[in-house]
């Protein structure tokens, strides 16, 4: 196989294939914008163009693999496996690399079959309400050729136990209220704050029960305000992790002034790895 350097995707692909990638028109608008730490190549095999792959770096001697692709004229003819395999030793080789890692989206056999085949290890799984994904890892270093650098998410899920608690008490300020927050024209606590604060009370329970290198993010609340309290009262949240579901978490939640209860439901966060997660904002910034 013989990779070339590339600015656009040329092969031809199923349109339900396409729907997967990115388009072309954003292939070259990432190739241009970011061309220190993007590098796209076409697949030769002999003289014929058989798919594209482009690599993103986003540490030093590591990649990202944003897209992969086999032309439609050259699937299912084992060309795909073998080009993948070829693509590592030659990143391996011409740039130093020493990890490779991807994601496929959740139930996509195919993509499955061909990265375990090379040798990618499954890292975790984001299971989101909207983003069903599984990332995986490839170690070109010699020492752990073809294994995962991180722990699996069955390894993870130990580290966290129904039942823990959170608590964190505030006083309601004037740059707390709904007429400066603008989701009212009153005086009152506002509501954007006193779901923050139910954010903070939850991730902050968690947060050393996490492995290093991870956080959570906030992907669902529902939470009924139910009573106004004026500027200047004493409020507190109280939150009891409820579910572990590997890596989507849920809370309850209840918060309550001098006077009593003020608000009460439920709240799921979900486990990441920081660096995954910047390089996945980031790439989204820059398509």
């Amino acid at each position: 196989m013989r990779f070339q350097p590339s600015t656009e995707k040329k092969i031809t692909l199923a349109p339900e294939q396409e729907e997967m990638l990115s388009t072309k028109d954003d292939i070259k608008l990432i190739i241009r914008k970011n061309p220190d730490t993007v590098k796209a190549f076409d697949i030769y095999d002999g003289e014929d163009l058989i798919g594209f792959v482009l690599v993103h770096r986003f540490e030093d001697r590591k990649y990202f693999l944003w897209e992969y692709a086999i032309d439609l004229m050259h699937q299912n003819r084992h060309k795909g496996t073998r080009a993948l395999s070829e693509f590592l030793d030659f990143m391996k080789t011409q740039y130093g690399a020493e990890q490779i890692t991807t994601t496929y989206l959740y139930g996509n056999d195919h993509a499955k079959h061909v990265y375990e085949t090379v040798g990618f290890t499954e890292t975790d799984v984001v299971d989101e309400p909207d983003c069903h994904e599984v990332n995986m890892a490839y170690d070109l270093r010699p020492a752990r050729s073809g294994g995962s650098v991180e722990k699996t998410v069955q390894q993870e899920e130990t580290m966290l136990q129904i039942g823990r608690k959170g608590h964190i008490e505030k006083t309601v300020t004037d740059d707390m209220s709904a007429a400066i927050w603008g989701s009212g024209e009153l005086d009152v606590y506002a509501t954007p704050c006193m779901i923050a604060l139910a954010e903070e009370t939850a991730w902050r329970s968690v947060q050393d029960g996490l492995e290093p290198g991870q956080a959570t993010v906030g992907t669902k609340i529902d939470v009924a305000h139910l009573a106004a309290t004026p500027i200047g009262m004493r409020v507190w949240c109280d939150t009891e992790l409820k579910e572990i579901d590997r890596r989507r978490l849920v809370f309850s939640v209840s918060v309550f002034d001098e006077a009593g209860k003020i608000a009460e439901g439920t709240h799921e966060r979900f486990i990441v790895d920081v660096e995954k997660f910047r390089r996945k904002t980031a790439a989204k910034a820059g398509r």
